[in-house]
This record gives C-alpha cells, sequence and structure tokens, in this order.
C-alpha cells in the first residue's frame, strides 16, 4: 500500500534541495543514500547521471526522471507548504515539483515494492542532469549502461492521464551579418548591418509556417563591432548616430513535427543569407546547433496501449496530446529505446506559483505500481 504520508514527507524533503541545473550534486547524493536505503546500488556514467538497476522477471523497464530545476535564484530557499489538496511555495520561488514529483514516486513505488517483495519486471531508473538546459544529461547519458527498450517517463504539467504522442524537430541558429562601417559622410561607402538583417529578416518565414512548424527570433542586437558586444540598455541611447553599423548578431530556432518540413525552412534560410549577402555586399554567416530529433507514435503503439490500459484500471480516461518542447524521451528515442511522457503531479511548473496535486502524486505512484507489476486488466 502507498504510505501517502510518507510520499508527502518525501517530495516537501526533496522539493527543498535547491538543484538548478549543472548543480545536481547535493540531490544526486540524497538519492544514493535513498537507494542504499533499499538495498540497491547506483552508479554513474561519465556525465554524472545516475543509474540504478532492480532485479525482476521480465523484460527491464525504464524510468527516467531529471534532477534539476529551472534557477530559483541566488540566496532564495525553497519551501515547500501542504495546503488542503496541494502542496505549493511560500509564492518566492519555484517549488520545484518539475521533476522532484516523479522522482519521489518513483521512490515510493519502489519502497512498496521491496517491502511487500512483489513480483516486478527489472528496473533500470535513471536519473538525469540538465534536462533544463535542453536535456544535456540525456544527451550525453551513456546508453550502453541500459538494456531496458521501454521507458516511462513522467514530466509533463497536462492533467493527469495526459500521454504525449509526438515532440518536435527542434533546431538553434544564429546569423551574423557583418558589413562595413564608415562614417555618414561616405555614406555610399558603408555596408550597412542593420539593413542587411532587415532584409534577410523580412525575408524568413516567422511565426506558425503550418500546424506543424513555428519560426522565431529571440533576440537580436546590432551596431558597431566593439560596442555593442558591451553596451548596458542605459547606454544605448547616448550612442552617436554618425556611422553606419558593421555588425548585427541574432538567434532564434525552427521546431517542428515533420522533420523535412524543418530541413526545408533551413534551405529557405539559408538561400535567404546567400541572397541578401549578394545583394547588400554583406558577410552573412549562419550557423545552427540541432538540440532535439522529434518523434511520433501512433495511438496504437504497443508501449501506448499498455500505459492506455493501466491508467483505464485507475478509472482514468486517458487523452492525448502533441507537445511543443522536447524532453529527455528525444534522446531516449533517438537511441532505440522507445519512451513516452505522461502527464505529472506539477502544474504551471517554472513559475513562482507552480504547485503539486497530492492526489495526482499519488495517482501517479499507483500507476507506477501498476505498470511495473504488469496490472494492466
Amino acid at each position: 500500500m502507498i504510505n501517502r504520508n510518507r510520499l508527502i514527507d518525501l517530495f516537501c524533503d526533496l522539493a527543498v534541495i535547491k538543484s538548478p541545473s549543472g548543480r545536481e550534486a547535493e540531490i544526486a547524493a540524497v538519492l544514493v543514500e535513498k537507494m542504499q536505503q533499499l538495498s540497491l546500488f547506483s552508479q554513474r556514467d561519465g556525465y554524472g547521471n545516475m543509474v540504478v538497476k532492480v532485479p525482476g522477471v521480465g523484460d527491464p523497464l525504464v524510468l527516467c526522471a531529471h534532477l534539476d530545476t529551472v534557477p530559483i535564484g541566488p540566496g532564495a530557499e525553497i519551501k515547500p507548504i501542504v495546503d488542503g489538496r496541494i502542496i505549493k511555495s511560500d509564492g518566492t520561488t519555484i517549488l520545484g515539483a518539475d521533476n522532484k514529483d516523479y522522482i519521489a514516486a518513483i521512490i515510493e513505488a519502489l519502497t512498496v515494492i521491496l517491502e511487500n517483495r512483489t513480483d516486478h519486471r527489472p528496473l533500470e531508473i535513471v536519473f538525469t542532469k540538465e534536462e533544463e538546459a535542453i536535456s544535456k544529461g540525456a544527451e550525453n547519458l551513456d546508453f550502453s549502461l541500459l538494456q531496458g527498450k521501454e521507458c516511462i517517463i513522467s514530466d509533463s504539467s497536462d492533467p493527469f492521464g495526459t500521454i504525449t504522442l509526438s515532440a518536435p524537430f527542434y533546431v538553434k541558429f544564429e546569423i551574423i551579418v557583418h558589413g562595413k562601417r564608415t562614417h555618414v559622410k561616405n555614406i555610399e561607402k558603408g555596408i550597412d548591418a542593420i539593413k542587411a538583417a532587415a532584409l534577410l529578416i523580412s525575408s524568413m518565414p516567422l511565426g506558425r509556417v503550418d500546424q506543424f512548424v513555428t519560426v522565431n527570433i529571440a533576440f537580436i542586437a546590432g551596431g558597431i563591432e566593439g560596442i555593442i558586444d558591451k553596451i548596458t540598455l542605459e547606454e544605448i541611447s547616448k550612442q552617436s548616430c554618425n556611422n553606419i553599423p558593421d555588425l548585427v548578431r541574432f538567434v532564434g530556432e525552427v521546431r517542428g513535427r515533420k522533420e523535412q518540413k524543418v530541413e526545408e525552412i533551413f534551405s529557405e534560410i539559408q538561400k535567404s543569407c546567400d541572397i541578401v549577402a549578394e545583394k547588400i555586399r554583406a558577410e552573412i554567416q549562419f550557423n545552427f546547433k540541432r538540440l532535439a530529433i522529434g518523434y511520433s507514435y501512433s495511438p496504437e503503439e504497443p508501449l501506448i496501449q499498455k500505459i492506455v490500459a493501466v491508467f483505464k484500471t485507475q478509472g482514468v480516461d486517458p487523452s492525448f496530446i502533441h507537445a511543443i518542447g522536447g524532453s529527455d524521451a528525444n534522446n531516449f528515442i533517438a537511441h532505440g529505446v522507445k519512451a513516452v511522457v505522461i502527464s505529472s503531479a506539477h502544474r504551471n511548473n517554472h513559475e513562482l506559483s507552480e504547485f503539486l496535486i497530492i492526489d495526482d502524486l499519488v495517482r501517479l505512484t499507483d500507476f507506477l505500481l501498476r505498470f511495473i507489476t504488469c496490472q494492466t486488466s
């Protein structure tokens, strides 16, 4: 039986541990100790991700949760408050339930199984670093440590029973426009980097391209090289306006569920760079990095059907969504592990108003118990 009070206390104990991306050492040490209390051995890969293996019968099942949270601010302390049916912070910080609710559910499920010596599938539990930093931990995970080909990830703030069927391909780009600086009295001899950037941006398919693809420019800076690299907002209005700008730098992204369409958009942007560079006589650099490999499941996928069946044993009518962001699942799938993201117990993640629904935390733990012990009917 799930011990509700123990589960709540466990979550609160985890929540107070500050673990922003890149600073997960303290919570990792706590989890090593908790695994030892359950007579389980933890190992680290070369990047610092944790892997815990639990012997069982049948095909191994991977459970993956991330250790990190978004930043909480220097000197801030997380103070979880049990308020009726929810747990919240005091309003000055995040709660950190993303993803510590799932960590707590995993530990409670393990405790129940081992206390009652319940038959279950072999488990490979992965606690990743830096998921909030575009899944750097999962990207660098040593997958040779895993044998399981099915993975459950609970890392979504949607209503309980929500199953993610797809997540986008996600590519970040940076464009640097180099012009030629001159005084305005010799304006014809200059090459205006801002004019070149404006032409380029106006030619790009920004916004929602179609129902599957979006293009966004998130940051832009332009002016005189050597100044815009260092300038503050207060100093901008003090700058002289008698020089032709010679540098513009902007960053953006393309994300979409259809890889071919994402590639087409990138080809368009690259072509636009070449056209504008020739027209304005500017030098344009186009750099990009693929941050996530997208995926798409059919509702008829066997692992999806298993998840649906377990939800139904709980009296939950599951629903499906298509995510607009990535998760650790993208990296697992890229390495041949079928990973499915289901909703968790937290809401308003990354915000000061973040909270956890206690009943959903209990139901999530119950879901794990049922799935691990193959209770699908």
